[in-house]
This record gives C-alpha cells, sequence and structure tokens, in this order.
C-alpha cells in the first residue's frame, strides 16, 4: 500500500472515530477542497495534509493516528506472502480511498448528517 493510500486511511479513520474535531464550515472546506480534484489518491492526499496544516487540532489528531498506523506490528497476510501464499482478504480489508469515498466520510461526519433522535411516544 502507497504511502498516499495510507494517509487518506488515516484521514477517513481521523472522520470516522473523531469527528468533534471538525465544525461545519470545515466539513464545507474539506468538500470544496476535494470537489474540483481528480479521483487520485496523490493529488486528494496532498490536498487533505496541506488543508490539516492550517488546523492544530486536526493536524494533532491525524499525525497520531498516522503514527499509530505505522508502528503497528506487520499483519499476518504479508507473512503469508513471504511464505508465497496470498490471503484474498488482506487486500479487501482496506478499501481504496477514492474521491467518492472521502466525500462520504466527510458528509457522514457532520453531526447534522447523524442519526436523528427517536421519536418517544408522548411527541405526538
Amino acid at each position: 500500500m502507497s504511502s498516499y493510500q495510507k494517509n487518506l486511511q488515516c484521514f477517513v479513520q481521523l472522520l470516522q472515530k473523531q469527528p468533534q474535531l471538525f465544525n461545519d464550515s470545515q466539513h464545507q472546506e474539506l468538500l470544496d477542497l476535494i470537489e474540483p480534484l481528480p479521483d487520485d489518491i496523490e493529488t486528494l492526499a496532498d490536498a487533505i495534509s496541506g488543508w490539516s496544516k492550517k488546523y492544530d487540532d486536526i493536524r494533532a489528531a491525524y499525525l497520531h493516528i498516522l503514527k499509530n498506523y505505522n508502528s503497528e506490528p506487520e499483519s499476518e497476510p504479508n507473512d503469508q506472502r513471504l511464505f508465497g501464499t496470498t490471503n484474498l482478504s488482506s487486500t479487501t480489508s482496506q478499501p481504496r480511498i477514492t474521491k467518492e469515498l472521502l466525500k462520504n466520510n466527510i458528509l457522514q461526519s457532520q453531526p447534522t448528517n447523524q442519526t436523528p433522535p427517536k421519536k418517544s411516544s408522548t411527541d405526538n
């Protein structure tokens, strides 16, 4: 996996696990930033990395996830490849980050797009 792909996966993790770091205007900035870009992981990763430098708390959390991602021990599928076997699940366990997937994660991390509270029977 390329470093660009890892960077995008870590940013998606940040959106999913710490959505409170992003306010509405930052969500819109991200969408406006990536909309005109090609669906190219290098371009998307560079744009996201550059954008995150404007926000210290987001950048710190992003780098923390990236550091933990890079320090994880090698997984079993990599060991299996050393011995000439393949594990098909290893190629599908981490989806390739595309522009559309990135946009969907940005939209899903917005508080206004989260599941609304259930109505109680007394709200009628």
